[in-house]
C-alpha cells in the first residue's frame, strides 16, 4: 500500500467535496495510470472510506465520515510516514 498516494487521493476528495475519478487523475497530474487511479477509489469505497453516487452514468467520489478520520489521522503522522507536504 502506498500511503502517501492514499493520504494524496483523500486530500484530493476532502478539498473537493464531490468529484469524478477523472477529476481525481488529473488532480495527480497524471503521476500514476488513469486505471490505478479508478482501482484504488474502488478499493477505498469497498473500506468504507469513500462514497459514490452514479450519475448520468458516472461514479462522483466524496469522503465518510470514516475516510475523513484516516485522513486526519495521516495529517497528524505526517512528519512520521514520510508524505511529502508538496
Amino acid at each position: 500500500m502506498n500511503v502517501n498516494r492514499k493520504f494524496q487521493i483523500l486530500e484530493i476528495l476532502n478539498k473537493a467535496g464531490e468529484i469524478t475519478a477523472q477529476e481525481v487523475y488529473e488532480s495527480l497530474k497524471n503521476e500514476v495510470k488513469k486505471t490505478t487511479v479508478y482501482d484504488l477509489l474502488r478499493r477505498y469505497h469497498v473500506q468504507g472510506l469513500v462514497k459514490r453516487e452514479k450519475r448520468l452514468g458516472i461514479y462522483v467520489y466524496s469522503l465518510t465520515k470514516k475516510g475523513k478520520e484516516r485522513l486526519y489521522y495521516f495529517k497528524r503522522r505526517k512528519g512520521g510516514l514520510g508524505i511529502s507536504r508538496g
